[in-house]
């Protein structure tokens, strides 16, 4: 039997869509990205399912203030205890004033004596409320170019 299985794409079962990712024990899956201002974070949510309806999925929130990215110093369980598709939404754990720099999932089982401990997770969203910087120069060229074009008809 396989206790540990790193994350992998699966069409096995999903949320929506045909593809949803898993893993079988307690291995994590991480993305890093760009310091984002909590402020600007309208929702940061995924689905989750554990056929086993055991124990659950864990999933960590890493800001620029921490001094070494190997600390957990944000981490939660979310438990999921049917064997259907959960929602969970990450948005009420993030902390005000800071920047997030990235997000970690994980499966919680770290018990050889469970019947394949697989966690599936699918749709992992991160929603902003503010528009990119390049959105507002889009608004702003397209306004220039009405300016323009009415002048030229007159």
């Amino acid at each position: 039997m396989t206790y540990c299985e790193f994350w992998n794409v699966t069409s096995t079962d999903s949320h929506s869509g045909v593809f949803s990712i898993t893993d079988v024990g307690s291995m994590e899956l991480r993305q890093s990205f760009a310091p984002l201002p909590v402020s600007d974070i309208a929702g940061i949510s995924f689905w989750a399912k554990d056929p086993n309806a055991l124990f659950g999925v864990g999933y960590e929130l890493f800001y620029s203030d921490n001094p070494d990215p190997a600390l957990y110093l944000n981490s939660f369980l979310a438990p999921l205890t049917t064997s259907v598709w959960t929602y969970i939404d990450v948005t009420p754990n993030l902390t005000p004033g800071k920047q997030l720099v990235g997000i970690s999932i994980s499966g919680y089982d770290r018990f050889p004596s469970t019947p394949t401990p697989r966690v599936f997770v699918d749709d992992i969203t991160v929603n902003v409320s503010t528009p990119e910087p390049q959105s507002g120069y889009l608004i702003l060229i397209g306004v220039v170019g009405m300016l323009v074009a009415t002048r030229q008809q007159r």
